[in-house]
């Protein structure tokens, strides 16, 4: 029977005896097997040296499995020592402590202790049982929404390369943009009010130009004489932030793709609008109780 799995981690596996640590992605089950040992064992005649640490002291108590890892970190685990004895477990040296595996003793019984038989069915047999361990399906892929879709789509037929090897992709809307009023009017006097203000600080308007003349430098915008042939036109308006305090661009530029037009549309409003990319806020908030440092 497949194991269904629909949610993945990030685990950070570190061990209690040694320095030795790793980070492997694993799969979320809701349950891996029965717990193990099915009984508890007795280990009254083992003789485990007291001189080794284990990596787990109860493994002689029935308990979950909370983690299965592979092959490939498996054997990266292993250490040179081992202890043998006949008829008993081995006791092999890992980097996460000393572990047990193989043949147990058979319990000897008194005349008076009652004797058991048990049955295994062919369905829970060993091989089937192993099997379950490997057999797990792939996640499932969320299935996209149609606006989803439509923004992948845009993406593939819209984006070209340039020779300098950028790449050029055009906005994508999910309204048309003839819906757009008129924003020259409302762009004028922003842009006038702007001129205002550096005319009062001449180092200001320096910075500002400065700004906007490398913007053009760098092909980020071009200079547009005229709006004849554009079937749709959004002027959009732009305000200086200058921050005293920076190191490196104590001007820049802030563009307002939030400026309404006539009708009471701006361009944000047209556009689609990406997934959040930040983490939830008490996501973030937690990180503050994981870690000693902060990091992200």
């Amino acid at each position: 029977m497949n194991t269904a799995t629909q949610h993945s981690v990030s685990v950070h596996l570190r061990s209690r005896h040694t320095n030795w640590h790793t980070t492997l992605d694993c799969a979320i089950l809701s349950n891996i097997t029965v717990p193990t040992p099915s009984t508890k064992l007795d280990t009254s005649t083992w003789k485990i040296p007291k001189d080794i640490k284990l990596a787990d002291e109860q493994f002689d108590h029935p308990g979950a499995i909370d983690l299965l890892i592979g092959a490939d970190l498996f054997y990266e685990t292993l250490r040179s020592g081992r202890r043998t004895r006949p008829g008993y477990p081995v006791l092999q040296e890992t980097v996460l402590g000393w572990t047990l595996s193989g043949k147990t003793p058979v319990a000897t019984t008194t005349k008076n202790e009652p004797q058991h038989t048990f049955l295994l069915r062919d369905d829970f047999s060993l091989e089937n049982n192993l099997n379950r361990f490997w057999e797990v399906e792939p996640m499932k892929q969320a299935t996209m929404t149609a606006e989803q879709q439509a923004c992948e789509s845009h993406f593939i037929t819209h984006t070209t390369q340039q020779q300098d090897g950028r790449f050029v992709v055009r906005l994508p809307t999910k309204l048309d943009p003839k819906q757009l009023g008129s924003s020259c009017l409302s762009a004028e006097r922003r842009l006038h009010a702007i001129e205002r203000r550096l005319e009062r600080d001449p180092e200001f308007k320096l910075q500002y130009h400065k700004f906007m003349k490398e913007y053009e430098q760098l092909g980020h915008l071009e200079l547009v004489t005229s709006k004849d042939g554009r079937q749709s036109c959004y002027f959009l308006p732009h305000h200086p932030v200058f921050k005293a305090t920076s190191t490196t661009t104590q001007t820049r530029v802030v563009f307002d793709g939030g400026s309404k037009t006539s009708n009471g549309l701006s361009l944000n409003d047209i556009l689609q609008v990406g997934p959040t990319v930040q983490q939830d806020l008490y996501s973030i908030v937690l990180l503050f109780r994981t870690h000693q440092v902060l990091h992200s």
